[in-house]
């Protein structure tokens, strides 16, 4: 286990990385804003647990008080749905092949809203959700789907 900096406005957060073998995942949530820094640290993972935090309409038209907003939208704040499917994109041409989308806002997101504007941001980069990755949103009333890695094979 390796952890890294994760940009948020609380003291020393981290994100995980995992290995084991030729295995490796992480996670990555409470992120304010996309940094070389996390994504580097994640580079190759074959699956990633990924902040989707917030819709940014939801947020500008909900019912926060407007400094929770400007926190939430900051770049100490929280991953919008865009800048998660942006992420994912870099990184699924370093070999990233699973994202489960996690730390869902319950009152500035929806599942299917972060699922359909992740897939619809990779589709539009040509990346197959279903073929080149797999992208599901994990669950928070329940066990999420799960996720299989195989080994990978070491080249001489």
């Amino acid at each position: 286990m390796v952890p890294f900096p994760i940009p948020h406005d609380a003291a020393d957060l981290v994100g995980f990385r995992f290995t084991r073998s030729t295995l490796s995942c992480a996670v990555a949530t409470d992120i304010g804003h996309l940094s070389e820094v996390w994504l580097s640290a994640v580079d190759g993972v074959q699956a990633l647990v990924i902040e989707a935090n917030h819709d940014v309409a939801m947020v500008e038209s909900g019912k926060y008080p407007v400094h929770l907003k400007r926190r939430i939208l900051s770049r100490k704040g929280h991953l919008c749905n865009e800048d998660c499917a942006q992420a994912l994109i870099r990184l699924r041409r370093t070999g990233v092949q699973a994202a489960i989308l996690a730390h869902l806002s319950a009152e500035n997101n929806l599942p299917e809203l972060a699922y359909s504007t992740v897939c619809g941001l990779l589709e539009e980069e040509g990346i197959h959700v279903g073929e080149d990755i797999a992208v599901t949103v994990a669950r928070r009333d329940g066990i999420s789907d799960m996720v299989f890695l195989e080994e990978r094979s070491l080249q001489a």
